[in-house]
């Protein structure tokens, strides 16, 4: 395997404390992370795509499953995206009831499951030798209930055209918590993204999960080694490529959610393009050992202003920039990072503030940072200047799906747009004050994720029109 690589991997781990987690064991919680955060873009995909009465169904199944008493920006959980996912697909015809139980019994099993090939990323020529790869079929979450049947393992290469990988009869103590591996060649050597869907069948009913992407890339360990052979600094933020590119290939794991490696190679190598969200800076060392790291994803013009998505603690940093509707916001370069907690070496908000505007800065980047904060990082971020005369961003963008009884208490200390439940549904109604507004919004985070892009899109112009005022609009 390629050295560069391997010198990646041991440079992560003397960032690790003793007493903290093995690199093995934080990229395992990671590649969860990431599996977890993946189902909700998959959801968005197919949620962006379905018609008014799919999206009524999948809502009201989010509305059934949603928990008593638990926060109302607490993010949904594994299966309960993935029922909402089921509620999206049309009921399949001709079977009847007793069929159509079979069928979401069977959909409920696949849906626990999370396909965990290895190698992950692969170059046409190990294909093209007949080379193996080893597939686990992992338990993301405890699946309602094992049966045997016949599973299949079926890929769906770039062009569309689908072929089966595996197929055979399984009992259901192969669905234990420990799953299970076969070994079956390389799909093929046609550059691009592969998907491997995994599908059950039982007394002629049959139930698919969507696929695990696995790419090929043309000369793939060449252009690895140009890449990473002279990392020597464990916060260059090619870093958590390289460690990412190292488990990917060895061992399956996702630990960066939708990174493409072609994408990430042609922006390293220089090729012109939009090669989607890159990392950008390192951010800082959280308490566990692992490095965090500022994402950054350029509009297709000029930028004159920064906007700062600062993601919930359970989230991936990059995640929400791997939708392509940020890049839609003219005018805003968009990061993406999270808040430190202050322990151990995480260090203070105020210092990774400064970390951001001294890059931006250098670069000849200027122009004002506003901050977009949603689940725990809303608090996190108030929390961190409280009480501060001044802080090192503009202005604020909350998204909240808590219901808010009185509206002044959605006041602060600089501009700030508020987008909740029970706000107002044009900008002409929802001013607060001269500096405030409060938008309606979903009150199911879930939905409020997806929304969150356009909804910011359609209600920024008052926000510019303070932050910019005496300045020309951007090309």
């Amino acid at each position: 395997m390629m050295l560069a690589i391997f010198c990646a991997l041991t440079l992560q781990a003397q960032t690790v404390e003793f007493e903290a987690s093995t690199p093995l064991e934080l990229a395992l919680d990671a590649h969860f992370r990431v599996a977890r955060i993946e189902r909700e873009l998959a959801f968005f995909d197919a949620y962006a795509a379905a018609g008014e009465e799919a999206r009524a169904r999948a809502i009201l199944m989010l509305e059934r499953l949603r928990t008593p008493g638990s926060a109302s920006d607490a993010p949904s959980d594994s299966q309960t995206v993935a029922r909402a996912m089921a509620a999206l697909a049309p009921q399949p015809e001709g079977l009847d009831a007793e069929q159509l139980l079979a069928r979401e019994r069977l959909q409920a099993l696949v849906d626990a499951f999370e396909l965990e090939p290895a190698p992950g990323v692969f170059e046409g020529a190990a294909a093209r030798a007949g080379r193996l790869m080893r597939v686990e079929v992992a338990s993301l979450y405890m699946p309602p209930a094992s049966m045997g049947g016949t599973l299949s393992l079926l890929w769906t290469g770039p062009d569309g055209a689908q072929h089966l990988g595996y197929r055979g009869s399984v009992g259901p103590e192969v669905f234990g918590p420990k799953g299970f591996a076969v070994e079956l060649p390389l799909p093929g050597h046609a550059p691009g993204s592969w998907s491997l869907a995994i599908e059950i069948e039982r007394n002629g009913v049959s139930a698919r999960r969507a696929g695990t992407q696995v790419e090929c890339v043309d000369d793939l360990e060449a252009r690895a080694h140009a890449q990473f052979d002279d990392l020597e600094d464990p916060t260059d933020p090619r870093m958590p490529l390289a460690v990412w590119m190292s488990i990917l290939t060895q061992r399956g794991l996702h630990t960066l959610a939708r990174v493409s490696a072609a994408e990430q190679l042609a922006r390293l190598e220089g090729r012109t393009g939009d090669h989607g969200a890159y990392p950008w800076a390192f951010a800082f060392e959280s308490a566990d050992g692992s490095p965090r790291w500022i994402w950054r994803r350029d509009p297709p013009g000029e930028a004159r202003g920064t906007l700062l998505l600062l993601a919930p603690t359970a989230e991936p940093a990059e995640a929400s920039l791997s939708r392509k509707e940020w890049s839609r916001l003219s005018g805003w370069r968009v990061l993406s990072t999270h808040i430190p907690g202050g322990a151990g070496k995480e260090g203070s908000t105020a210092a990774l503030f400064a970390r951001i505007t001294a890059k931006l800065e250098a670069a000849g980047e200027r122009g004002p940072i506003v901050c977009v904060t949603r689940g725990d990082s809303l608090g996190r971020l108030a929390m961190a200047f409280h009480g501060a005369s001044e802080r090192p961003y503009a202005a604020e963008v909350l998204s909240t799906c808590v219901v808010v009884e009185d509206p002044t208490t959605l006041l602060g200390p600089m501009p700030r747009l508020i987008l909740a439940p029970g706000g107002r549904a044009s900008l002409a109604e929802a001013k607060l004050d001269e500096r405030s507004w409060w938008i309606d919004s979903a009150s199911l985070p879930l939905i409020a994720d997806f929304e969150l892009p356009a909804r910011l899109e359609a209600a920024l112009a008052p926000l510019e029109k303070l932050l910019f005022a005496g300045t020309k609009a951007p090309k």
